[in-house]
């Protein structure tokens, strides 16, 4: 037995006729990539939980307003990028990795690492997740829309409604700025 996937597209023309269980399966194949992509951007359950529902909403209400000649995953992405980015600027509150480390989020080893593991030893994804929380919201968000959800660059362009070229730019900055961040790490870890 094979399940054929329906086009989103078509997903999208049926629900605005009016067809309840096409936007309810757009609602089962998106959820939890929404759901991701948020708690990635926020560091936070509450916060992804709680913003999935809203993008949702929004999505339902703007769907007239989607260009069906273009992908619909990149327009969503959008909507849950401002969504999340719009809740940022109501509560002013960036998480730190000290309230990281007091929540659980991040680990500290438990006894002072020789330099020659610490060159072995990689970050997890976790930590590097957390990390990223130190990064301004465009660059965090370039990095998870391309490395986390594998989206090309048209497609961030897309999301993100920039240019191909500043997604270009923000992903390098992005990056020089995770290292960064990586490396003072590491010097913390590894200082008396």
């Amino acid at each position: 037995m094979t399940v054929i996937l329906e086009h989103d597209q078509t997903l999208v023309q049926q629900t605005l006729k009016g067809e309840k269980n096409a936007f309810k399966r757009l609602i089962e194949r998106y959820s939890k990539l929404i759901y991701n992509h948020i708690y990635r951007m926020s560091g936070s359950w509450e916060m992804a939980d709680e913003l999935t529902q809203e993008v949702f909403v929004k999505v339902y209400q703007k769907l007239d307003t989607f260009d069906s000649t273009k992908p619909f995953k990149p327009w969503l992405m959008r909507i849950a990028s401002n969504t999340t980015l719009s809740e940022f600027r109501k509560r002013s509150k960036v998480v730190s990795l000290d309230a990281l480390k007091e929540n659980g989020y991040w680990k500290e080893p438990n006894s002072a690492p020789d330099t020659s593991a610490l060159v072995e030893t990689r970050l997890s994804t976790q930590a590097v997740l957390m990390l990223m929380q130190s990064l301004e919201a465009k660059y965090r968000e370039v990095l998870l829309l391309r490395y986390k959800e594998e989206l090309s660059y048209e497609e961030i362009a897309d999301a993100m409604n920039t240019p191909v070229n500043t997604v270009r730019t923000w992903l390098k900055r992005g990056r020089d700025r995770l290292k960064k961040e990586m490396a003072k790490q590491n010097k913390r870890i590894v200082s008396p």
